[in-house]
């Protein structure tokens, strides 16, 4: 779990709370694990970002890359199968994708649908797929990660923050309305609406920012 102050805390299984886990020197945007290796993007200045490699094993750091910075909240980072990186870079609406060693292997555009003005977050949803949610747009969106194409559109939502695919065939989305958190459960193949998995009033989070949801491995 990324904080403000650039720690990163560590959950295990059973609970368990290692504070500070690993340090960094500014505010953590987004994170994906993989393997033995956290991959973490993290904040420089108001033109650009880091990417930085640790080894989960011994906390040591084994890699960093310069990434474009946008000052929206939002998880922007996602692991594409076993060997590629994709990192949004909302600035230029697109996604570069990279080798786990930080090589640009492709830049791919977004759907011109999305305006990228509130917190964007975006989740892999097959190797070669992502989905994303536009908050400032009220859309949630599946494309292509090999030519940008949008393979569908959904803008039933209010507020649209985390988003997370879940192996099973659905995607997973945070949405706000007033103090009502929902999760809403959507067909990977279509968009389609299947469920409100969850209600909450218990809690909010700030206009334009990420309702984090969970990664499924």
């Amino acid at each position: 779990m990324g904080q403000c102050g650039g720690a990163i805390d560590r959950i295990d299984q059973h609970g368990r709370v290692t504070k500070a886990f690993i340090k960094l020197d500014n505010n953590v945007n987004a994170l994906a694990a993989h393997n033995d290796r956290l991959y973490t993007l993290v904040y420089q200045d108001k033109n650009s970002s880091k990417v930085f490699v640790h080894n989960l094993n011994n906390r040591q750091l084994i890699k960093s890359w310069n990434h474009p910075y946008f000052q929206k909240c939002g998880q922007r980072i996602t692991l594409i199968g076993d060997n590629q990186l994709a990192v949004g870079d909302w600035r230029s609406k697109q996604i570069i994708i990279y080798s786990l060693t930080g090589d640009v292997i492709r830049k791919v555009p977004c759907p011109p649908s999305l305006t990228m003005a509130g917190g964007v977050c975006m989740s892999s949803c097959g190797d070669d797929c992502a989905v994303i949610s536009d908050y400032g747009a009220g859309k949630v969106v599946r494309m292509s990660l090999k030519d940008g194409s949008l393979l569908w559109s959904s803008d039933r939502f209010t507020n649209p923050g985390g988003i997370v695919h879940h192996p099973a065939g659905y995607v997973l989305v945070v949405s706000k309305y007033v103090d009502n958190t929902t999760i809403y459960v959507l067909n990977e193949k279509d968009g389609w609406y299947c469920n409100i998995a969850v209600v909450s009033r218990s809690f909010s989070y700030p206009d334009g920012c990420d309702a984090s949801i969970i990664s499924y491995s």
